[in-house]
């Protein structure tokens, strides 16, 4: 199995380390970041603090038999995972490609009692897409 190839932990960097699930999805991420999987491939990665927290976060989300726009996705991410993003602040939405059909926006939002900063990106192709935001709590991670 390639995950287990010697060659391939050589060429891991430093400080990095293998998640490898269940379903057989693979992540590569830095040591101490937590990773639980989501279903359809996606994943939630977080860095906790020392009580426990999320200091950080990637989440990552593959969606089938969509109807929206990108832009509409990107928009509207606090009723698609209002588990995640309560009372998110979505600015700054624009498309930045329409073939494939990508959007990106800026994101704030408070969890844990800290406010979270970050970045949303739609891909969208057909009638599937996926899902990236990244966020760190106390300043703005720059849109991709």
């Amino acid at each position: 199995m390639w995950p287990s190839n010697p060659w391939i932990k050589k060429k891991i960097k430093p400080g990095w380390t293998v998640y490898r699930g269940q379903s057989g999805l693979v992540v590569f991420h830095p040591v101490g970041w937590q990773l639980s999987e989501r279903g359809n491939g996606g994943f939630l990665a977080y860095r906790p603090s020392l009580q426990g927290n999320a200091t950080a976060m990637i989440l990552v989300q593959f969606v089938k038999d969509i109807k929206q726009t990108a832009a509409s996705i990107t928009q509207g991410l606090g009723h698609f995972f209002p588990d995640f993003f309560p009372g998110v602040r979505i600015s700054s939405v624009r498309t930045i490609s329409e073939t494939p059909e990508v959007s990106v926006a800026r994101i704030d939002y408070f969890a844990a009692g800290s406010l979270f900063r970050g970045s949303s990106m739609f891909y969208r192709q057909g009638g599937h897409g996926a899902l990236k935001v990244k966020g760190h709590s106390g300043r703005f991670i720059g849109l991709p």
